[in-house]
């Protein structure tokens, strides 16, 4: 695949005093599923080294429609459902072209 196809997006997740082990194992399994999307080269999570309530996601598509298929996983809707309780700030998200 062409390196210009691929769509990235990094996604920031603040979780609310107490709930970043909540947020962490979330994560943890929405990786397991999200990976084997069809369209989803990465699905990585992260915790930040200065902050254990701090989350960064590297999400990384074949191309943009493959969000439309990450989007319609069963799993997005209860991860969004599961999550929003957590938070503590929106979930900020921005999309990237690989160079």
């Amino acid at each position: 695949l062409a390196s210009h196809m691929v769509l990235t997006l990094l996604v920031t997740i603040v979780a609310k005093p107490g709930h970043g082990p909540d947020v962490a194992q979330l994560l943890k399994k929405a990786s397991s599923i999200y990976a084997k999307d069809e369209g989803t080269l990465d699905w990585h999570v992260m915790q930040s080294a200065s902050g254990e309530n701090t989350f960064a996601i590297v999400e990384r598509f074949t191309q943009p429609e493959a969000l439309q298929t990450h989007c319609a996983n069963p799993f997005y809707a209860e991860f969004g459902a599961t999550i929003k309780d957590w938070l503590a700030e929106e979930i900020k998200v921005t999309k990237w072209n690989e160079l």
